[in-house]
């Protein structure tokens, strides 16, 4: 992920507070209303913005000025990702922030690797997504012995240079011929 993209990211969770708490802020009445007989999600925004310090909601409008300066593509993008999050349970956007969060806690170049490894995957077929996600799931059923050394011939095998891998695969071909 490039590093416009991941702050991009990161923006993404200040906006959707910002989102919601800044046209509040635009609207607030000079006088007090009645308070609802019911919270609202308005009423809600409204006293996380009144319990924010003027720090927090300064950085909440300079996030709101950065999105507004990105490109239409780019804001509608980050629209649907937030419909998409607040479409989960809470109990599946919990899940998700503590990925988030575990996934913050990664060495910088193990996280590059994950984007990268990630964006190799937007690429595929939707067949070779598939056979990778079957493959996924294999490997979680897995008990802890059985994906220990599935990883370490994983590993031996990424180690191989092209033609190494390409003699392998011609060895099998040869077993896989003659067990027919």
């Amino acid at each position: 992920m490039s590093p416009v993209r991941a702050q991009r990211w990161l923006l993404t969770s200040a906006l959707v507070c910002a989102l919601a708490t800044h046209a509040l802020a635009q609207d607030t009445p000079a006088t007090p209303q009645p308070a609802p007989a019911a919270p609202s999600a308005n009423s809600a925004a409204r006293q996380r913005w009144e319990a924010m310090t003027e720090a927090e909601r300064e950085h909440l409008r300079e996030v709101r000025r950065q999105f507004a300066a990105l490109p239409k593509d780019e804001q509608d993008k980050i629209r649907a990702r937030y419909v998409r999050f607040r479409s989960l349970s809470p109990a599946q956007r919990d899940e998700l922030r503590s990925r988030y969060r575990a996934f913050q806690q990664l060495p910088v170049g193990d996280r590059q690797a994950i984007r990268e490894r990630f964006a190799r995957y937007r690429g595929f077929s939707p067949e070779r997504k598939a056979e990778v996600r079957r493959m996924f799931a294999d490997l979680v059923r897995m008990n802890p012995a059985q994906r220990r050394a599935f990883l370490q011939k994983l590993d031996r095998w990424q180690r191989l240079s092209p033609a190494q891998r390409e003699r392998l695969r011609e060895q099998l071909r040869n077993r896989l011929r003659r067990t027919r």
